[in-house]
């Protein structure tokens, strides 16, 4: 008996003394709210959409995000990114339009040179309280990627 005590005392040990050993798993990115403004024209670079809800691109030149409500439903339009530096999830976020339907506006985002971007055409509830994950109300299917 003493000696399945003491084996079970060196086991707990060298358990502890491996999970010590090991670096923590890095958090994911806090998510990044940034409200469009002025009136930019949405008619360039990569674009998503969620049919007749929201509409949105990105700009290569100036990393600029523009989109548009397109519908008059009571949310709001958002394009839902994602930045990845070597592969790696660097920061997240959404660019949201909450002046009403039809209205255009662009957030300057100031990605990475040489990053992945994913975005998302989403519906958004913009005066909700949370954070931006439990704003998204649905998005469109695809996303798209592209280099910045």
């Amino acid at each position: 008996m003493k000696f399945r005590t003491l084996l079970a005392s060196v086991m707990t040990g060298l358990a502890v003394a491996v999970t010590a050993g090991q670096a923590p798993a890095s958090a994911a990115p806090a998510w990044v709210e940034t409200i469009a403004s002025g009136t930019r024209a949405v008619d360039g670079g990569v674009c998503a959409s969620l049919d007749f809800v929201a509409f949105g691109c990105f700009e290569r030149d100036g990393d600029v995000l523009t989109l548009v409500d397109e519908a008059a439903d009571g949310h709001s339009a958002a394009i839902v990114w994602q930045n990845f530096v070597d592969g790696a999830l660097y920061r997240r976020g959404a660019c949201v339009e909450k002046r009403g339907k039809d209205v255009q506006g662009g957030c300057n985002m100031n990605f990475k040179e040489g990053s992945e971007i994913q975005i998302k055409a989403c519906s958004y509830e913009a005066g909700a309280s949370g954070n931006v994950a439990d704003k998204i109300v649905t998005c469109g299917l695809s996303s798209r990627a592209f280099k910045a």
